[in-house]
């Protein structure tokens, strides 16, 4: 209550509503007339309540319809992975019954060159050993007809020296 010497200072009374930004509302408690209205009761005061209501209630709508979409989003990401992880087996067993008919043509194309390396080294070696017994049948055969020629001309030389003979 008020003093009756005037000099004490009145009481103030501070309401602040919850979510308001505005400045508080103020008054002397113990003046016997407020200009301030009671806000508990008045319609200020649930048109504020109506209108954080409405507020609060439209970002609960957003909010929760992100969320819808990203649960929906993330349920087509853990479908998809789901799929993409059940036919990982399949990829790998047909993967490596590639590498398998890979590997084993690989294989038999390596035994076919080391097959083919062996008959041209063969054939390097006939060729080779056809190419000694050839040059040696033809030197033979040069010598034969060289000893032949040795043998016509030695006989021609008889004949010329007994015809030098007999004729000198």
């Amino acid at each position: 209550m008020a003093s009756s010497t005037g000099d004490a200072a009145p009481r103030l009374v501070n309401l602040e509503l919850e979510g308001e930004t505005s400045e508080p509302l103020v008054w002397d408690a113990d003046a016997p007339v407020s200009s301030a209205f009671e806000i508990g009761s008045s319609p200020l005061r649930h048109q504020i309540e109506e209108d954080d209501a409405l507020g609060l209630s439209r970002r609960a709508d957003a909010s929760l319809f992100s969320l819808e979409r990203t649960v929906s989003f993330l349920s087509a990401s853990v479908k998809q992975a789901m799929e993409v992880s059940r036919r990982v087996p399949e990829e790998v067993e047909r993967l490596y019954q590639q590498l398998a008919e890979e590997r084993a043509r690989f294989e038999r194309a390596r035994k076919r060159i080391e097959a083919l390396e062996r008959q041209l080294e063969d054939q390097r070696r006939a060729a080779a050993e056809f190419k000694k017994a050839l040059m040696a049948e033809q030197d033979a055969f040069l010598k034969a007809i060289l000893d032949e020629h040795e043998r016509e001309l030695d006989a021609l030389r008889a004949e010329l020296a007994a015809r030098d003979g007999a004729a000198g």
